[in-house]
Formats: structure tokens, C-alpha cells, sequence
């Protein structure tokens, strides 16, 4: 009879590395849905402002220009929106051929700011209609 070899069918110390390794690959599969959840929260919450700035950014330039084509701002080059999202701080400066145009936005309930430029081009319509 042959001799077999006692280490290769004994198998009492075979389940414990295989246990350890299914729980690593378990707790590093959890870790890492952790994480990803919370930079899907952080993107989300970062898209949401974008959206809100963006949205106050359109409703801005449509009252500007609004107020601008219809010779309703003053001469102080300074104007200020107050709308239910946010606040809107617009400076502008008129040039030969454009209106540069800087808008301050400030959404509601929030301390930080952003800034956007916007050049609006001036038609020979309107500068006749200024004289």
C-alpha cells in the first residue's frame, strides 16, 4: 500500500484562510460601496447648486436684458435682483460694439457667491434709438 501523504488530506486548517478570505473580500466590498454612496451624495449636492445657480443665472440675464432693451436701468451701472432662490448683484459697463456684463450670484440660505461675465452685443437699431 502507498504511503499518501497526511498534510494534502488533512483539511482541518483549510476552512479557516478560506473564511478570512471571503470575509476580507466581503468587509473591502461593503468599504467600497460606502465610499462610492458618499461621493454619489457629494456629486449630487454639488449638481443641485450648479442647478440653482445656473437657474438664477437665466432668470438674471433675461431681466437685464429685459431692463436693458427697454432703457429702464440706471446710470449707475448697478442693479440689483432679488428673486425667491437667490440674489442677483449685476454690473455692466457699455462699450463700442458690447455691454460687458458682470452678474454676482448669491442662491438663498447660502454664504458662498459666483460670478459670471456676459458680453451683450449692441445693434445699430438701438443705438439709434438712444439718440
Amino acid at each position: 500500500m502507498k504511503k499518501q501523504w497526511s498534510s494534502i488530506h488533512n483539511q482541518a486548517g483549510f476552512f479557516l484562510p478560506t473564511v478570512l478570505l471571503v470575509i476580507t473580500v466581503v468587509f473591502i466590498m461593503i468599504s467600497a460601496s460606502i465610499i462610492r454612496y458618499k461621493n454619489e451624495l457629494h456629486v449630487a449636492h454639488q449638481l443641485i447648486n450648479y442647478v440653482e445657480i445656473e437657474t438664477l443665472f437665466q432668470i438674471s440675464l433675461t431681466a437685464f436684458k429685459n431692463d436693458y432693451y427697454n432703457h429702464l436701468l440706471d446710470e449707475n451701472n448697478h442693479i440689483y435682483y432679488n428673486f425667491p432662490n437667490g440674489h442677483v448683484a449685476v454690473d455692466w459697463k457699455e462699450q463700442e460694439e458690447f455691454t460687458q456684463v458682470l452678474f454676482i450670484i448669491t442662491p438663498a440660505g447660502k454664504d458662498s457667491s459666483s460670478s459670471f461675465t456676459y458680453r451683450i452685443p449692441i445693434q445699430k437699431s438701438d443705438i439709434e434709438n438712444i439718440d
